[in-house]
């Protein structure tokens, strides 16, 4: 296991199995525990990764869903490890067929897989970050306690994300909405920053095809899908000043 140095200080935890015939390399933990298998890095040594990472590399995982009335399970590959322009189609195809044949048989199934297929389509749900052992000098990850996850803010520090905010960006959630007779389900995305300048279509799109497909089937459906569209052809909700607060309570 040898730390070596990433761009932002970061330490890269990685032990490179040699075997031949072996296409694969395992994560490990500080305490040596093995996390996960990293694909496509075989015969790469520590100095190829950090160049192909500073060149526009990216560690992704798959995403795929199956359900069945009420039953459902969401996974996820193994990492995959892809070079600036290399294509990750061949790789996603299984977990797209996956999601393609078995996501939709239940309501949040119906949410989810188009989801889910949009950003394997995408080129997969990139985790480089996750897999970064991050000491306390390096560049921090800014977290959040009340919103798990929020988009378009990697590598940046919270006085950068205060200073986008000054000049012009929003923080948004996206709103979607289904319903089916007597059901309905009235639900938000995760977090994204829209700096300024930036559309915010497409980030709100997958949200927007949703509530146009699948809105409609009520009476409140027929109002409340209409006010979600507006909402998000608007540039979704912006709760800015929310999501402020708490990232610099925290930082």
């Amino acid at each position: 296991m040898c730390p070596c140095n990433l761009p932002s200080s970061r330490i890269f935890m990685i032990t490179m199995e040699a075997a031949k015939g072996h296409d694969f390399t395992k994560t490990m933990s500080k305490s040596g525990k093995e996390k996960m298998i990293i694909n496509n890095i075989q015969g790469m040594s520590i100095d190829d990764i950090n160049r192909e990472l500073d060149d526009g590399g990216r560690f992704v995982v798959f995403q795929y869903f199956m359900s069945f009335i009420v039953f459902t399970y969401q996974g996820a590959s193994d990492i995959y490890f892809f070079k600036k322009g290399e294509s990750t189609r061949k790789h996603s195809l299984g977990y797209n067929l996956i999601t393609l044949f078995l996501g939709w048989w239940s309501l949040e199934g119906l949410v989810k897989s188009p989801m889910i297929l949009r950003s394997n389509f995408r080129g997969g749900k990139e985790v480089s970050l996750d897999i970064f052992d991050q000491p306390e000098s390096s560049i921090p990850i800014i977290r959040s306690k009340k919103y798990k996850t929020i988009n378009n803010i990697r590598g940046m520090s919270i006085d950068d994300v205060n200073q986008e905010v000054g000049n012009g960006g929003r923080f948004v959630v996206f709103p979607y909405y289904i319903s089916l007779v007597v059901v309905s389900f009235d639900e938000r995305s995760d977090v994204y920053l829209i700096k300024k300048g930036e559309s915010s279509l497409k980030h709100g799109i997958g949200y927007i095809l949703i509530t146009l497909f699948l809105g409609w089937w009520s009476l409140k459906g027929l109002v409340t899908s209409l006010v979600v569209l507006g909402t998000n052809f608007n540039g979704g909700e912006d709760i800015t000043a929310d999501v402020l607060e708490e990232l610099n309570s925290r930082h």
